[in-house]
């Protein structure tokens, strides 16, 4: 019997803060009870296999770590969006075109490649300067998050006028 449960975006796009053991595993066990069948032992494994637990494997290899904590070998710095500041005002002036309106996102920390996503929408991946030009949505409140390779996350709420 396979089961399958989805609880992310249909394009496949990260979404900050659901982590699939806190938001899919709980549906899932939840559908194995429901189908009344008995779990089985899984077969004694091959000769010669390693066995080892979570805890005694090497950071990079250990699958499962308390939440919100990520795997990091400590040579990278923590994730951190610099431009805009959270709660800042950002004037755009749209007359002379979008390429003038377009807004800096600058970030330091993470692990490269990373996405860029404002209001959950994925509008491409930070450079190598680890900087990105948006166009700014329209006047109102935008929430810019950055997604880096190791799942860190950082987001602002910047007030476009």
């Amino acid at each position: 019997m396979t089961i399958a449960v989805w609880v992310g975006r249909p394009d496949g796009a990260p979404v900050p803060g659901l982590i699939g053991r806190t938001a899919a595993a709980p549906i899932l066990f939840d559908a194995f009870a429901r189908t009344g069948k008995l779990p089985v032992a899984l077969p004694k494994p091959p000769r010669g296999a390693l066995v080892a637990s979570n805890v005694k494997l090497p950071l990079p290899l250990q699958r499962f770590r308390p939440l919100g904590e990520l795997v990091r070998s400590g040579n990278e710095h923590t994730l951190h969006i610099q431009f805009p500041i959270d709660g800042s005002r950002i004037a755009v002036d749209r007359t002379d075109g979008p390429e003038a309106a377009a807004m800096p996102v600058k970030v330091s920390g993470g692990v490269l490649p990373m996405t860029m996503l404002v209001n959950g929408t994925s509008v491409g991946e930070i450079d190598g300067r680890r900087q990105r030009l948006i166009d700014p949505p329209g006047p109102g409140f935008a929430r810019l998050t950055v997604i880096d390779a190791a799942g860190a996350v950082d987001t602002v709420v910047v007030r476009i006028q």
